[in-house]
């Protein structure tokens, strides 16, 4: 079943209550006034009797049957009736038939009675004693015969009538009805809104709400989006800790065989038992493996001077693409070098720190820009348990031994012999993300570095 709105679910929810009111109404009426107009009639017909039956009494006495006739005739006809003069069961007078005369009465069998009214075979049957006061006793009575249909009709046109204006008024409240729902429903559309702008990372409203539970679901949706925020970055904080002692760890571990090797040198060195060539090949290897525990050091202060990522859930399509335009803003573009930009079309949310992130990248194309003849490509792929970025260039690559040193800091910048830390500070900031640099020959011809991040 397709979803509806909230509004058409309570305003569908209310219709049948609302024509189920109208049509109750509608026959109630009808009973109501068929009740009514069947009562009035029968004690209008019982009066009318009442106030004939002296006279009848008289005709009775004297036999006057014409006379009698005569006036159950004007009866009938007044009433849209039958009129039928019995004494002692036999029929002295009838509008219904000649025939009747003299004949016993066969009264019509009753269908039912209901609060003193009697019916039979579709009419109010009404009965009254033929007697006047100080006169004999008769045995005779007089019976009225008054057809239900005309009633009957008259109370289904009522109810026609009252279902008509039943329906206008169930349409018109339905109208009104309408307007007081959507008006209801505003406090419903505004936690919405501030759903929907919470889900979008937007501060939404904070206008209350007039609702009293609504406005308590608004407050507990804030607080906990608040508190998810805080424990998402005190969880972030945490990792980065983690993965900023383990960056000590592998520092002290990289240094090791390099300290071993400077300490069994200068062994070497003073001892002077030692011969004399061994002595001076000490002397030279010492300052070489102090200078590259030096620049070890050096690049490790710099990278672990930074501060620790703080990593974040996002979209790590931006941070490349902020990357690739600081690095085309250089002096690289000048020399008609390109980047070419494969990223998906779909967002890619890994948890890192876009700045930190951003520099290792920027890192990487450099050097390639500055290795590549004319392109480098930036190329960003989703795979099964990780986030792939490799920078790949055209370049002639480099020497694995070579790149090493490199990723310790011990490598030579090819600009005038300076320290080259760039790969070293890629190194320092993907491993503080959790991840890892991984070098291969590119599709290109020359060097590929791959980052590979922990996926979402």
């Amino acid at each position: 079943m397709r979803p509806g709105s909230f509004f058409r679910h309570v305003h569908d929810a209310l219709s049948p209550f609302r024509w189920g009111i109208s049509i109750t109404v509608a026959i109630l009426v009808a009973v109501g006034f068929a009740g009514l107009s069947v009562g009035m009639r029968a004690q209008s017909d019982r009066q009318l009797l009442l106030g004939i039956s002296p006279y009848l009494a008289t005709l009775v006495e004297s036999q006057d049957r014409p006379e009698i006739l005569r006036v159950l005739q004007s009866i009938a006809e007044s009433r849209s009736s039958q009129a039928v003069l019995v004494q002692d069961e036999v029929v002295l007078a009838s509008t219904r038939s000649i025939s009747e005369m003299d004949q016993t009465f066969q009264e019509p069998r009753r269908d039912y009675s209901a609060l003193g009214f009697h019916f039979a075979e579709g009419f109010l049957l009404t009965r009254e004693t033929v007697s006047r006061q100080g006169g004999p006793e008769l045995s005779a009575k007089v019976v009225l015969l008054t057809p239900l249909r005309p009633v009957l009709v008259g109370a289904l046109g009522i109810s026609l009538a009252a279902l008509l204006v039943s329906l206008a008024i169930a349409y018109l409240s339905g109208y009104k009805m309408r307007a007081a729902i959507r008006k209801a429903l505003l406090p419903v559309g505004q936690l919405q809104r501030e759903i929907a702008a919470l889900s979008s990372g937007h501060l939404g409203s904070t206008d209350p709400i007039p609702v009293r539970e609504l406005e308590e679901i608004r407050k507990a949706i804030h607080a906990a989006k608040s508190e998810l925020e805080n424990t998402k970055e005190r969880l972030a904080e945490e990792r980065a800790k983690k993965l900023s002692a383990a960056s000590y760890k592998r520092l002290i571990h990289d240094l090791h065989n390099p300290i071993v090797a400077l300490r069994q040198w200068v062994t070497v060195l003073l001892d002077s038992s030692n011969e004399e060539e061994v002595i001076r090949e000490a002397a030279e290897r010492v300052p070489k493996v102090a200078e590259q525990i030096l620049n070890q050091v050096s690049a490790a202060k710099k990278n672990l001077e930074s501060e620790s990522a703080a990593l974040r859930e996002g979209d790590i399509r931006s941070c490349l693409e902020t990357s690739v335009r600081i690095a085309q803003e250089g002096y690289f573009a000048a020399n008609g070098k390109r980047v070419d930009v494969v990223l998906p079309d779909t967002p890619v949310v890994v948890p890192h720190d876009p700045v930190l992130l951003q520099r290792a990248v920027v890192n990487l194309l450099e050097n390639g820009l500055e290795a590549c003849r004319s392109t480098v490509r930036v190329s960003l792929n989703q795979r099964e348990g990780f986030t792939s970025v490799a920078v790949s260039d055209d370049g002639q690559g480099i020497e694995e031994t070579y790149l090493s040193r490199c990723l310790q800091g011990q490598g030579e910048s090819s600009k005038g012999g300076r320290q080259a830390l760039g790969l070293s500070s890629a190194n320092h900031i993907v491993r503080s993300h959790g991840g890892k640099i991984i070098y291969r020959t590119s599709e290109l011809g020359g060097a590929e570095f791959e980052i590979r991040l922990g996926a979402l």
